[in-house]
């Protein structure tokens, strides 16, 4: 099962240390904004709101899950993707 999420991403560069990664993600579908502090906290922060999404879409509907819709294209040789 597939899942599509669609996030906004803000970056929040400080002129004194242009190289520290932080910032927040702001989930559309619910309005939930998560912050992280560097690189491997947005990885963690992705990664669990990844596993949150999955589970939840178990228990939705269409919707939601989309099966396929992020899938290799046909003339790769998978079966996700549009018609062909």
């Amino acid at each position: 099962m597939r899942v599509l999420k669609t996030f906004v991403l803000r970056l929040l560069i400080d002129s004194e240390a242009p190289h520290v990664l932080h910032g927040a993600v702001r989930a559309i579908a619910d309005d939930e904004e998560y912050t992280f502090t560097d690189g491997q906290a947005l990885l963690a922060l992705l990664y669990e709101i990844s596993l949150a999404a999955l589970r939840t879409a178990g228990r939705s509907g269409p919707e939601e899950a989309m099966p396929g819709a992020l899938g290799p294209h046909p003339e790769e040789g998978g079966e996700g993707g549009g018609e062909g």
